[in-house]
């Protein structure tokens, strides 16, 4: 669905979107304090929330938290720099600077893939297509086409896996189970290639790639877009030169000090996710407000 008109931040011209999560991935991946990347991480969550993606929030929660749980475990079993051994495990010391850099990789990791969720929610096929196609109207839909892929498979599956379920019964030992999931995938193998080939036909049909083609765009760049693109790019510039000069980072002992350097990045950070989640809150308010009058 476009929001095309909105006043919230799905609202925004397609190229506002874009290089707000541009420069937000950035921030999420530059290596800040852990516990900058961690509000980072909260207010990404938050972005989600406003989008009304909780759903899809609660589906990967068990995700996010296994990677979390994993990556804080796995890097001080291969790191064993540090100064504070915490205790030994199989004659291997474990120390705190591991523990605390896992836990700090595995956060950055889960904001990025959270911005990334909201990123897709944002800029959809259709403004993606926008953004791009202008450039190389083949490898922008071949990015679309790669990133539709996933879900797309994924939400087969799970059809064929409850048809499948329907007709076989579900209690079944582990090597009957196993062969039934080889099954449904090869169903969904030979589904896949079959529409694949139906696209390409359909797309020969219409004449795709034989000539330039005259596309519509509702989108117009308005003084709220550019207002928005200047906010942005004058917070991600003072972040990264802070970033540069060293504030907001945690040092390489694993020590978690606080100095007033480290509040001025996590405020910027702040402000920067702050502004189009209060677009997107007021705009759900606004509805929600009228609806109830």
């Amino acid at each position: 669905m476009d929001y095309t008109g909105s006043l919230g931040f799905r609202g925004l011209h397609p190229l506002a979107a874009f290089v707000f999560f541009a420069c937000w991935i950035v921030m999420l991946t530059l290596g800040f304090h852990l516990i900058i990347s961690a509000a980072a991480l909260a207010l990404s969550l938050i972005l989600l929330w406003a989008l009304g993606l909780g759903s899809s929030l609660r589906r990967n929660a068990v995700w996010f938290v296994l990677t979390l749980a994993l990556m804080t475990l796995i890097n001080p079993l291969i790191n064993h720099r540090g100064r504070h051994i915490l205790f030994y495990f199989m004659d291997q010391p474990i120390t705190l600077e591991a523990v605390v850099y896992g836990l700090h990789s595995a956060v950055m990791i889960v904001g990025t893939l959270c911005a990334f969720m909201a990123l897709i929610e944002v800029v959809h096929p259709q403004r993606f297509l926008y953004l791009f196609s202008g450039l190389s109207p083949k490898m922008a839909l071949l990015s679309m086409m790669a990133l539709r892929f996933i879900p797309l498979l994924r939400r087969r599956l799970h059809e064929i896996a409850l048809v499948q379920r329907t007709r076989n019964g579900q209690a079944r030992p582990l090597a009957g189970r196993a062969k039934m999931l080889m099954q449904e995938l090869e169903i969904l193998a030979s589904w896949s290639l079959e529409e694949a080939v139906q696209t390409a036909d359909s797309m020969a049909a219409r004449g795709y790639g034989t000539r330039r083609r005259s596309t519509y765009h509702p989108y117009r760049l308005t003084w709220r877009d550019g207002a928005f693109i200047a906010v942005c790019a004058a917070v991600f510039l003072l972040c990264v030169t802070m970033w540069l000069y060293g504030w907001g980072r945690m040092d390489r002992s694993g020590n978690l000090g606080w100095t007033w350097q480290d509040s001025m990045v996590l405020a910027c950070i702040t402000f920067y996710a702050a502004v189009p989640i209060g677009l997107e809150g007021r705009e759900r308010w606004w509805w929600c407000k009228h609806n109830l009058n």
